[in-house]
């Protein structure tokens, strides 16, 4: 294996080093649903049917991500990158606030679309920033905080 040649500039350290803990944070919070669920039945009663439909409700907020990644070409990835940063920690702590299981399920379903949109942004930033030599090892470890 060749050591590549290119070094990182100050800005693709930087870059690397937002990616990175945005993409821990955005796996920690991906999974966070399904670590808590036991405790959310427990205290929501809810059956087993209602808190698979809870989290297929939620993961649906996947499918509806694709819409707001689409926007990063006419809004631009860093602010993209930043709305949906701040929509997922937003909608993240609402859930934590929520007084019923509706709400519970709505706060994270918008936090999803945020959450996901944030994941596909910081892929697309990473392969269009960094030289195609360290692409693959940029986009690696990121994956792997995440």
């Amino acid at each position: 294996m060749t050591k590549s040649k290119v070094p990182f500039s100050p800005y693709h350290r930087k870059l690397f080093l937002f990616l990175s803990v945005a993409s821990f944070f955005e796996g920690y919070d991906f999974l966070a649903l399904a670590q808590i669920l036991p405790n959310l039945r427990a205290d929501l009663s809810l059956s087993e049917g209602e808190a698979g439909i809870l989290v297929g409700f939620v993961n649906a907020g996947t499918i509806v991500a694709y819409f707001l990644v689409r926007k990063a070409d006419r809004w631009g990835r860093k602010r993209l990158l930043t709305v949906t940063i701040a929509g997922y920690t937003i909608f993240t702590a609402a859930s934590g606030l929520a007084p019923n299981v509706w709400i519970f399920g709505l706060c994270q379903f918008l936090g999803r679309i945020f959450l996901i949109a944030e994941w596909a942004t910081s892929m697309v930033y990473a392969a269009e920033e960094f030289p195609a030599e360290r692409r693959g090892m940029v986009i690696g470890v990121i994956q792997a905080f995440s």
